[in-house]
């Protein structure tokens, strides 16, 4: 196993069970802006406030800013928990995830 989905695993295993959650069958909406297919910033605005409305109404919104909450900068970017999070702007060291127990 790569480094890289060594990488995937670990966010896999880290991530929280959200059984109900608003946004299932939505991700296009919550993910950061399509650079690579020229997605305007109105466009990627509109999509991330149908995203935040649809966190609003969620049954399990308290369990996803929990986990949110856990989060190290830069380490998701796009809609989590109702809370639109950019990509870093500058160059970072390549992000290592911590230990899981």
């Amino acid at each position: 196993m790569t480094a890289t989905w060594a990488a995937l695993a670990a966010a896999v295993n880290a991530a929280p069970d959200l059984h109900g959650a608003a946004c299932a069958g939505q991700w296009g909406l919550f993910d950061p802006a399509d650079h690579d297919a020229k997605e305007t910033a109105a466009s990627t605005q509109q999509r991330h406030e149908r995203a935040i409305a649809i966190c609003r109404d969620c049954p399990v919104l308290a369990e996803c800013v929990t986990w949110a909450s856990t989060l190290r900068p830069g380490e998701v970017s796009g809609v989590v928990a109702g809370v639109v999070y950019r990509p870093p702007t500058r160059s970072l060291p390549p992000f290592q995830r911590r230990e899981t127990a």
